[in-house]
């Protein structure tokens, strides 16, 4: 139906602006316009969008938690290569990302 394809439309905008607006700033927006609604059919689009919304933030959370695993991971290898006495050459990459979360 029209009301279908609207709402479908309305959700992918609003998906689209989210890298570029805040997810407070477009909640805050539709909240205040509708303050006196039940919202409609914002309401099962904003559920959408914050359920899209922890799964992202869920995957950024692992993919930094594989990345620390990761950094300790060559950090400690690397220390046993030393220990060895084996050449250990330092990537500027690695450098930086242990500096700025050590």
């Amino acid at each position: 139906s029209i009301s279908t394809m609207l709402s479908e439309l309305l959700l992918m905008t609003m998906q689209r602006m989210m890298p570029n607006v805040s997810l407070y700033d477009l909640l805050h927006k539709i909240t205040k316009d509708h303050a006196r609604s039940d919202l409609g059919e914002f309401r099962e689009m904003l559920v959408s969008m914050l359920k899209t919304y922890s799964s992202e933030l869920d995957v950024c959370s692992n993919a930094v938690d594989v990345m620390y695993h990761d950094i300790s991971h060559m950090s400690m290898e690397k220390k046993r290569l030393k220990v060895q006495g084996s050449l250990v050459q330092e990537s500027p990459e690695h450098n930086n990302m242990t500096k700025n979360h050590a």
